[in-house]
């Protein structure tokens, strides 16, 4: 069950969704986790949506949330993907040493389980599975929308993809260039 109201940009990956606590409405960036509050719902939404196990949260829970850790973290994923010129593997790497992670059994499936709660418990998470994904040749997929107006990120599966979302930004870009061509051909006659 997605909220897109608070989340419009929705990803089946923990990175990506963090990374998307930032959007643009009316011209200015606004943070969608801008208090301690905020990452306690957006951790709780992760687990509705299956990114996050019930596991995970619980240890999770039973440490700090330091609301500026995380921002750091979101904020140094974006720099990265938005021009390569940081090196995403020593955070990810120095993330996962802060906490380590050990594994247990649910649901068939491998599921990781940091060490300690709180924002290092949650950073250790995402930093081990940015590093399969890393392995796994997916991080190179990750592309910024091409809108100058949105601060949404992706996967870019197949290559080809330029926006977060046709429906919203692709749609709008489009407009925004035929209604440039109209007016430049209209000034032209």
């Amino acid at each position: 069950m997605i909220q897109h109201t608070n989340y419009p940009h929705f990803s089946d990956h923990l990175f990506i969704n963090v990374m998307n606590t930032l959007k643009m409405q009316n011209h200015s960036p606004i943070d969608l986790l801008s208090e301690e509050a905020d990452v306690v719902q957006w951790v709780s939404l992760m687990n509705e949506n299956n990114l996050l196990t019930a596991t995970q949260v619980e240890r999770i829970k039973e440490g700090p949330i330091h609301l500026t850790d995380l921002q750091h973290f979101r904020d140094q994923c974006r720099a990265h993907f938005a021009s390569d010129n940081h090196n995403l593997i020593d955070l990810l790497t120095h993330t996962t040493k802060e906490t380590p992670l050990s594994f247990m059994m649910e649901e068939e499936t491998m599921t990781p389980v940091p060490s300690k709660g709180g924002t290092k418990g949650l950073l250790a998470i995402m930093a081990y599975q940015m590093l399969t994904l890393e392995e796994s040749g997916t991080l190179k997929k990750v592309k910024a929308c091409e809108n100058d107006e949105c601060l949404a990120f992706f996967v870019n599966q197949k290559g080809k993809r330029k926006w977060c979302s046709m429906e919203v930004c692709g749609n709008r870009t489009k407009a925004k260039k035929h209604y440039h061509t109209k007016a430049k051909t209209s000034q032209n006659t």
